[in-house]
């Protein structure tokens, strides 16, 4: 598999060197190569042409950069919508109005739910939400970026109100990578948004809350651990003993009693 990705290498650096610009053309020809004519892992191969599409990308921005070029631009925005299943972290690297507010306007609707991204057939993933994380480090989106955190959690609320009118509970998918994204923030940027993580893991640990929930709740416990503020340690205490005293025996309950344990440790 080594000498198969140096020949494919040299061959796209051939490419490249005689066609500098021609990354739509580039990126036509990794898609073209099939594991099938280099008699190689399906698996592997498809994680190589990824990998050559990430530093190609990567390329393409550095020599946008460079050059300011508003139909490079144009360009490479399409590149990222179609080249990659999951565009969003891609775009955002372009640094422009209009990348911005593509993953913005995805990211949005990841909070409405699955059901809604179906509906819309829009990409159903998360990854607009670490975008936006990624945006806050810009200068240009930082209030924007902040903005969207602080009222996600609320607007999840909301939506679930409207596309879940039965038990009006949010999918806890969508909470769980809320809280994710929230947590892979830098040390110094993350703590800001600590009431809005702890105010996901006390709605998602409550004793009316399903299953699926439950579990989710049990790793936002454990993002809890990245913060150093101070949290509400009788809310996981709480949440302890309902669980106990139903008798229950789960894999979140064991995640709760961690997260106690780092929280309680720290203060």
């Amino acid at each position: 598999m080594r000498h198969l990705e140096d020949t494919i290498k040299l061959e796209l650096a051939a490419f490249y060197q005689q066609h500098p610009s021609a990354y739509a053309i580039l990126f036509d020809k990794i898609t073209a190569y099939n594991y099938l004519d280099y008699a190689a892992d399906k698996e592997s191969f498809e994680i190589f042409k990824e990998r050559l599409k990430d530093d190609y990308f990567n390329t393409a921005i550095t020599d946008y950069r460079s050059s300011e070029n508003t139909a490079f631009k144009e360009e490479i925005l399409t590149l990222a919508e179609n080249q990659f299943d999951d565009p969003f972290r891609r775009l955002i690297m372009l640094r422009c109005e209009n990348a911005f507010h593509k993953v913005l306007a995805h990211a949005t609707a990841f909070l409405k739910g699955s059901h809604f991204l179906k509906e819309h057939n829009l990409p159903i993933t998360d990854q607009s939400l670490f975008a936006m994380r990624d945006a806050y480090y810009f200068p240009a989106f930082k209030e924007s970026a902040i903005r969207f955190f602080n009222s996600a959690f609320n607007d999840i609320l909301t939506h679930a109100k409207e596309y879940n009118p039965v038990d009006q509970e949010p999918e806890p998918e969508t909470l769980l990578s809320l809280a994710q994204a929230i947590a892979s923030f830098n040390d110094d940027e993350r703590e800001q948004f600590a009431k809005q993580i702890f105010e996901i893991f006390t709605y998602s640990c409550t004793e009316n809350k399903s299953y699926a929930m439950k579990q989710a709740s049990g790793f936002i416990a454990i993002r809890l651990t990245d913060f150093t503020t101070k949290f509400d340690i009788q809310v996981i205490d709480n949440a302890i003993k309902q669980s106990e005293k139903k008798g229950i025996e789960d894999i979140y309950i064991e995640q709760y009693l961690y997260a106690k344990w780092i929280l309680t440790k720290n203060t």
